[in-house]
């Protein structure tokens, strides 16, 4: 053996050396990209949460004009069925003497849209 123990003992100890050398510049690399995947990650959540506070804030303007746009439905076909009431009640006054006359039934008058006090109205 030619070499003597100090010098494979340097040469070990340059080889641990040279290792944690490149260990610590590996270390290096990976800390710089998984810095950069956390400003990624915070960029991207920075976006989904954007994104989600558009969708919910797109969700509230469509459910408010949805339950205007039912509301003025219900006015509407409400107001039909108010309109078909009225007609068949101004059907009945105009009608019902005459037509209850033809079976023993004298009405002496038929009002429209009469109100007892303090209670509701009567439809037919």
């Amino acid at each position: 053996m030619d070499e003597s123990f100090l010098d494979y003992l340097k040469r070990f100890t340059d080889e641990i050396r040279e290792i944690q050398k490149n260990s610590a510049a590996e270390s290096k690399a990976r800390m710089a990209r998984m810095d950069r995947f956390d400003e990624w990650l915070a960029k991207s959540s920075a976006e989904f949460d954007r994104r989600i506070r558009e969708n919910n804030e797109q969700i509230r303007k469509s459910r408010e004009a949805f339950n205007k746009s039912m509301s003025e439905i219900s006015r509407n076909l409400g107001g039909i069925g108010n309109t078909q009431g009225e007609i068949a009640e101004d059907l009945f006054r105009r009608n019902a003497q005459a037509a209850l006359n033809d079976y023993g039934i004298h009405i002496d008058q038929v009002h429209h849209n009469l109100r007892a006090t303090g209670r509701r109205e009567y439809d037919i």
